[in-house]
Formats: structure tokens, sequence, C-alpha cells
């Protein structure tokens, strides 16, 4: 699996060790193969969590480092805490990939996330929104129709709820769109 990687595999320099790079690729097997180094450096980070950094695009680097590192523990020590973990990591990645407006491998992320969690509703949710964002209204409004009334969660009772704070946090980091007021009045229609 190669993940495109804009962040150093390194010992801890610096507050949050997720540095620029030169768009280098990084495979997860690029990773030290020694089991007790990548539990050490993948617990690290979860201690770490996103608390600390400063930008989208720095938690966009800590998902895509936790990811890396995930897969090469997940090898390692295959378990079923592991892959839900992996599923949030992914669907977390996805989405502040999403918000940086960086689409590439977004599709991917939520295939993952659904790969090891199936059900996992969050990249369920994603998907129309990066369909919608990648200029396909019609499979996106499509989607949006479907899940609607669907029941989501204990934090939203249906898709719809889900949906239009996803269109909200996109307002707060300021991404436009003309197909989301036409989302946004689709999901409001009675029909």
């Amino acid at each position: 699996m190669l993940l495109s990687c804009s962040i150093a595999f390194g010992q801890n320099k610096g507050h949050n060790n997720l540095r620029p790079e030169a768009n280098r690729p990084v495979s997860s097997s690029s990773i030290k193969t020694d089991p007790e180094l990548i539990k050490k450096q993948r617990e690290t980070l979860l201690k770490q969590g996103t608390s600390s950094l400063r930008s989208d695009e720095e938690i966009r680097a800590y998902y895509l480092k936790l990811v890396a590192l995930d897969s090469a523990y997940y090898r390692i020590a295959p378990d079923s805490l592991i892959r839900s973990q992996m599923a949030h990591h992914y669907n977390s990645l996805a989405w502040y990939s999403i918000i940086t407006q960086k689409f590439g491998n977004v599709k991917y992320y939520l295939d993952q996330s659904l790969k090891f969690e199936p059900g996992f509703v969050y990249p369920q949710a994603n998907l129309p929104l990066l369909l919608l964002l990648q200029g396909d209204y019609s499979k996106a409004k499509k989607f949006y129709l479907k899940y609607k009334d669907v029941p989501f969660d204990k934090t939203h009772p249906t898709y719809k709820e889900e949906f239009l704070e996803n269109f909200d946090e996109l307002k707060k980091v300021k991404i436009k769109n003309p197909d989301i007021d036409k989302i946004i009045r689709l999901l409001n229609s009675e029909n």
C-alpha cells in the first residue's frame, strides 16, 4: 500500500514530529519493522492526539502517519480493537483530506474505513460529500436522498443531521461549492 505522504517518520523532534517533506511517497512498509518500535511509535502518537496541532493540514498529516503505523502494527498483531481503531483513523484521514481539499485518496481512505468496520456510518456520510465536492452532483444527490431519513447514531437521529453538520463544518473552513445549497434545500424539503 503506497500512501502519498508529506510527513517524516522519525524520532520525536519538535512538538509534533509532523515535518513537511517534499511530497515523497511513503508506504507503511517503510516504517521500521521492529514490532516493539512500531507499537511504541503508535502508542506515542495516540497519546499525543491532535489537540496540540494547529491546523487542519497538521491534523491530516497526523492521521496519515497514524494509519501507516496502524497498518504496520495490524500486520504484526491483528485484532478487532486495532481494526476498529483503523476504521476510525482512516475516516478521520478522509475527513481532514476533504476539508484541506486533498481529494486524491479520499475514496480509498473511506473504503479502507469500511473494510475495517463494515457498517461504520461516518465514512458512509462522507462519501456523498466527496462526490459533491468533486463535481459529481448527480451521484451525490442520489446518495443524499437515499440516506437522509435513515437512522445514523446516538448523536444524530438521521443521516440528514450529519450531512447538514458536515456542510456547517465546510462553511467554517471556507469551502464553497454552488451545489451545497441545492443539497441543503433538498435535505430540508419534505419529499
